[in-house]
């Protein structure tokens, strides 16, 4: 917009210009025509001279803006530094408790996120070589040795433990994003966020091998939130490149977490400008557990802005007016759930019916774990809209 402000503006002055040497002879009789040229050149030069005087004046009002705003940037990050170096060896030691109080767990959650701030703006620096080895390794395993990852179903809880709060002390909570693409065109439109353990040597160990582990122990929380602020990193850095929505699941063990759940609440206020970026997703099982308290701090993000979606869809059975007024947007159910719903059922058209329902209501359906053609091929006659699974798109590392 700027170039073309300043286009205008010059072919404003040269039109002017030219008329001037041309009409110039008619209102002065007396004046020759090589005057009334030489005339307009003048005024064309002194509009050209005044035009480049004012754009080196904007252009440095632009630059001084930019360095004043660099200025404030380099003081944050230096002060997030000092404070990152004061506290790294308290949360090492609370790590170690492993979650044993919930006092300590809230001061878990508390030092993950500053060293999380850190690392977001420190992200570009922190890209060694032993990272780009280990990526190499988990997307091409060798045939002629086992991975780590797949000794860790043998492992005692102990040793998972260990290997989680390992994971945690240096920052080998990966974070993977799969696609949920619109259909039939499969173009993917939003990203569902989830975390993967990187072992020593490059194979990630998915949630189902540590999960349990982590949740008897009181890790769930912490890891959760290192999931958080990477993927508002990632918003930070992608929102004007598109409204590409981020699937983010919020656990139990989160929202049982009152201190830290209202801390989220609280950061997510502040970050308002966020809201049309990112899905909290909760599990259909946990939501007969949120108590009052935590749908009243639900609706304080509702009315922010922020949506909603269900996912470990086991129900069919939902209270559409209750989703629609808590600002469930999305529901998220297995492509099996749907398939046995339209045998039980005997109607060709059931898991329209079910589209339908939901839409109706502002919510739409994702059918996920779509692994084959023949099953993309029946949800396209129904009319399905988003679909997830192995055959649209597999999970990718985001760094």
């Amino acid at each position: 917009m700027v170039i073309l402000r300043h286009v205008l503006i010059a072919l404003t002055y040269t039109a002017f210009a030219i008329a001037l040497g041309v009409t110039l002879p008619y209102s002065f009789p007396n004046l020759a025509g090589s005057d009334a040229l030489l005339i307009g050149g003048l005024f064309f030069l002194v509009a050209a001279l005044l035009h480049e005087v004012f754009a080196r004046f904007e252009r440095e009002e632009v630059l001084s803006a930019q360095l004043a705003t660099f200025d404030e940037l380099r003081d944050e990050l230096t002060e997030e530094i000092r404070r990152a170096r004061r506290e790294v060896n308290h949360v090492h030691a609370l790590v170690e408790n492993g979650g044993k109080s919930s006092s300590k767990m809230g001061d878990i959650v508390a030092e993950v996120r500053t060293l999380q701030k850190l690392g977001e703006q420190l992200s570009s620096k922190r890209q060694g070589e032993a990272d780009a080895a280990a990526v190499k390794t988990a997307e091409k395993p060798t045939a002629k040795k086992p991975s780590f990852a797949a000794n860790v179903a043998s492992m005692t809880p102990e040793a998972v433990l260990e290997l989680v709060q390992d994971a945690l002390r240096r920052d080998r909570i990966d974070l993977f994003l799969h696609p949920i693409v619109a259909l039939p065109q499969r173009q993917p439109k939003f990203y569902e966020a989830f975390s993967r353990i990187r072992a020593d040597d490059g194979s990630f160990i998915t949630p189902d091998l540590y999960l349990k582990v982590a949740e008897q122990q009181g890790l769930i929380t912490p890891i959760d939130n290192l999931l958080l602020f990477r993927c508002v990193q990632i918003v930070r850095s992608q929102r004007n490149r598109g409204r590409v929505g981020f699937f983010i699941n919020i656990s139990k063990h989160t929202l049982a977490d009152k201190s830290f759940f209202r801390e989220f609440i609280d950061f997510m206020e502040s970050n308002a400008e966020l809201a049309p970026h990112l899905i909290f997703e909760f599990a259909q099982a946990d939501l007969s557990l949120q108590n009052e308290e935590i749908a009243n701090e639900l609706q304080r993000l509702a009315r922010l802005g922020f949506r909603f979606s269900i996912d470990q869809v086991s129900s069919l059975d939902f209270n559409m007016d209750e989703l629609h007024a808590r600002r469930f947007k999305f529901v998220k159910i297995d492509v099996a759930t749907l398939l046995s719903e339209k045998r039980e059922k005997g109607h060709p058209n059931a898991i329209k019916g079910i589209r339908d329902a939901f839409f109706r209501n502002g919510i739409d359906l994702i059918v996920e774990k779509v692994e084959d053609d023949a099953t993309l091929i029946d949800l396209l006659e129904d009319h399905i809209d988003y679909g997830q699974g192995y055959l649209l798109g597999e999970p990718k590392l985001r760094r």
